[in-house]
């Protein structure tokens, strides 16, 4: 809102554009950068000396800039009394959700003052700068410019799980690193959990997603990079062989996807929680013992937990979509084995095509051109477990999705185009290993 001089200039300028230009309000509102409907209102008055407007022409709004009608300044000063309380505690998530929560806990029984709601929060967040920088927006554009099957992916099934691992970190004097593994539930609930593991390999893996499936279901999906923990064999480069870690999901009801390789913006999801758990946590604190770590790492877990208590799910569309959970246990009943034996490494070294509860493993690829270097000719590409396929022409640079079937020994190379799945090619493809 303008205070009084500069609305009295406001006015004499519009009138001015209305005598001289014989411009509409429209125009002169466009002009002027203020509303049309004010514009109609200065042209209307009676007076037009500069002096006797200053005088006549009174604001009828008894309210400033930067305040709400509905809320007073005593909600603004504890707003921001428990923001600096937990810039203070060193909180790893602030935001309108959980400053909102604290006041809630606070001045929920205060008679007085009305209970603000989530948009007054973010108003005065950015009012008074109450919030750290802001990630710059994610340019979905481009995923759609390369074909990424964003849709056939998010209609594979209910569940689905993104993990990577995020490291190494180091204490002080000591040159021991320790590495993360982040796992992050994207259906149905925003489940994020970090946890310390000692090596980055498919058996630390593998006994990480196991130890707390009494709690949360087995996802039915799990989209991973092409980490050597992922897909670790024992001679690299095995032409039509599947891997020892596809194996193990397999066997417990998971269908893996791999991502583009070296192409960290096709699994954003799990980096971009990568990156804010590298500047809330590892770039903040700085670690005197093995101890303080995990103490610290337990601590972050649990306010991402009661952060994302606090943030609308999709829990209840389980019950409304009858969807299946499944559990650790319902697969050690199925195969008559105890959970201990269900992760270990003599277990899956036997594992067979008759053995896998899943059939299908999904490989994203993108299509490279090949020149060779003594020929006049070239061809586009892409490579499925260090088998190569030709592509044609028109695709070059977009991004295939590949359906490896081991109980049929089929492949199916197909792209997503305007959220449809189009199969180009398909072809016999035996797995030697199982």
């Amino acid at each position: 809102m303008y205070n009084k001089n500069v609305i009295v200039k406001l006015i004499k300028k519009a009138r001015e554009l209305k005598k001289e230009k014989q411009l509409s309000a429209r125009a002169i509102a466009k002009k002027m950068k203020v509303s049309k409907d004010s514009v109609n209102k200065w042209l209307k008055m009676k007076f037009e000396d500069e002096n006797q407007i200053a005088k006549e022409y009174k604001e009828k709004r008894w309210f400033k800039k930067w305040v709400y009608r509905k809320y007073s300044k005593v909600i603004e000063d504890r707003v921001k009394a428990i923001y600096n309380e937990m810039v203070e505690e060193k909180k790893f998530f602030i935001n309108e959700h959980t400053i909102l929560n604290n006041y809630k806990e606070l001045y929920q029984n205060d008679d007085k003052e009305k209970l603000p709601n989530i948009y007054y929060i973010q108003f005065l967040q950015k009012k008074n700068w109450l919030h750290k920088k802001h990630q710059k927006p994610f340019r979905n554009w481009l995923s759609k410019y390369m074909h990424y099957p964003e849709n056939t992916i998010n209609k594979l099934w209910y569940f689905l799980e993104w993990i990577d691992f995020v490291g190494p970190s180091y204490l002080q004097w000591d040159s021991t690193p320790y590495h993360f593994l982040s796992r992050r539930y994207i259906r149905p609930d925003k489940f994020w959990n970090v946890d310390i593991v000692w090596s980055q390999t498919t058996e630390e893996t593998i006994k990480k997603l196991c130890s707390d499936r009494e709690h949360w279901p087995v996802p039915q999906v799990l989209k991973i990079d092409n980490d050597s923990a992922f897909w670790m064999l024992k001679s690299w480069k095995t032409k039509n062989c599947i891997w020892s870690f596809t194996k193990r999901l397999l066997s417990l009801w998971v269908k893996p996807i791999y991502s583009v390789p070296r192409e960290p913006r096709n699994n954003w999801n799990v980096e971009w929680q990568n990156s804010i758990f590298n500047q809330l946590f590892r770039q903040e604190i700085l670690f005197d013992s093995p101890a303080h770590l995990r103490t610290e790492i337990t601590r972050f877990n649990t306010e991402y937990q009661q952060y994302s208590d606090l943030v609308q799910t999709k829990k209840d569309d389980i019950e409304k979509l009858k969807i299946e959970e499944v559990y650790i246990d319902n697969i050690c009943e199925k195969k008559w084995i105890s959970k201990e034996k269900i992760i270990s490494k003599e277990y899956y070294e036997g594992l067979k095509k008759a053995d896998f509860l899943s059939k299908k493993v999904y490989i994203l690829r993108k299509v490279c051109r090949v020149w060779e270097k003594w020929k006049s000719w070239e061809y586009w590409q892409i490579e499925v477990l260090w088998d190569k396929i030709e592509i044609e022409r028109s695709h070059v640079n977009s991004i295939i999705i590949c359906e490896l079937d081991v109980e049929f020994d089929v492949l199916k190379i197909s792209i997503e185009i305007d959220w449809n799945l189009v199969l180009l090619k398909e072809k016999k493809f035996v797995i030697k290993n199982i």
